[in-house]
């Protein structure tokens, strides 16, 4: 019986038409900032219809009023505010997963996990760090404290991709 419910939810899930798409939430952006469509058209390098036709697509999909449209100026419902506000967090999100994405296809690690000895001072270590981040802020660095040889088993056992201050003889193999 349970199986069957779960079935039943997941076929619903892929039969859902997406409602949101990022383009219109670049749009809505736009309007939200310029407070003009006319505006956010010129920005967007579109014609004003086309901003206007987005719009009011979204605004069907969704069944709800993005825009007040008395006057001259685009002013936000609540609910346009509210897609606003949950949007631009999305398309920030959408901006940085492109950004991965290319770096990891060029060559970039996404991430790093670092084993630091704990005779370095960590002071210097954050130096490093924030050096490093000012070069490739996209790389998330993950660090950990090791103690006596540790570091080295953390390269050996794959716990870290890299060592700072691991003394003695590393492993043979």
């Amino acid at each position: 019986m349970y199986s069957e419910i779960i079935s039943d939810l997941y076929s619903k899930k892929s039969n859902m038409k997406q409602k949101l798409n990022l383009d219109a939430l670049v749009v809505l952006d736009a309007i939200a900032r310029k407070s003009s469509f006319a505006a956010a058209a010129k920005e967007l390098y579109r014609v004003p219809s086309s901003v206007t036709y987005a719009i009011q697509k979204l605004e069907d999909s969704l069944g709800i009023v993005l825009f007040d449209r008395l006057g001259h100026r685009a002013r936000l419902t609540p609910a346009g505010m509210a897609l606003l506000n949950e949007g631009r967090e999305l398309l920030s999100m959408a901006d940085n997963i492109e950004r991965k994405v290319q770096r990891i296809a060029t060559g970039w690690e996404a991430e790093l996990r670092i084993a630091v000895d704990d005779l370095i001072p960590y002071k210097k270590v954050l130096d490093l760090c924030e050096a490093f981040y000012k070069f490739s802020p996209d790389t998330q660095l993950h660090l950990t404290t090791e103690v006596l040889g540790g570091s080295w088993d953390a390269i050996a056992s794959g716990r870290a991709d890299l060592v700072i201050g691991a003394s003695g003889d590393g492993p043979s193999n």
